[in-house]
């Protein structure tokens, strides 16, 4: 539960993890070392022996934004959108230089971590600043809600706890 200018709120994410593959898995460490080393120092650049190129980031960036638009997390409304806008910004993307691809790259990666509660910056795309995970009052309005309940989920998704209707209590 937080607060914000609003009132009181509480925040979902999802627990769902990526999974990639080694070599995306790999590029994807070569462009968080190239963030670390930017932090640093902003007028750090990329070079050739980096490893990171635009036709690489171009695929990753395709292949992360049909990965949100698909199951299991197009089950989550906000995923489908991100998916959609980053579609719809892919043109955005390519006119980057690729210091900003890079970290644009890191952005989208973001969307999909676990447990995320921060907002995601998809202005590069054509979405907004603060695209954020699923957000409602703290206050549970039975005439906006007619069921609430907190599932806890194993990993594996073979388990699962479901709470009582929270309206009832």
């Amino acid at each position: 539960c937080s607060k914000d200018s609003k009132g009181k709120y509480v925040s979902v994410s999802s627990s769902v993890s990526l999974v990639l593959d080694t070599e995306r898995n790999d590029y994807i460490k070569k462009i968080e070392s190239f963030k670390k080393k930017y932090d640093e120092n902003k007028n750090y650049k990329l070079n050739s022996y980096s490893g990171i190129t635009t036709e690489k980031n171009l695929e990753l960036f395709d292949f992360l934004a049909e990965k949100l638009g698909y199951y299991p997390f197009a089950k989550w409304s906000k995923f489908k959108e991100a998916s959609e806008i980053l579609v719809k910004g892919r043109d955005k993307f390519i006119k980057n230089n690729l210091t900003e691809q890079a970290l644009n790259i890191i952005k989208i990666l973001s969307i999909s971590k676990t447990g995320r509660t921060s907002n995601c910056d998809l202005k590069f795309a054509g979405g907004v600043a603060n695209f954020n995970t699923v957000r409602f009052s703290s206050v549970l309005d039975s005439k906006k809600y007619k069921e609430v309940y907190i599932i806890d989920q194993s990993p594996t998704g073979l388990f699962e706890k479901k709470s009582v209707n929270l309206l009832e209590l």
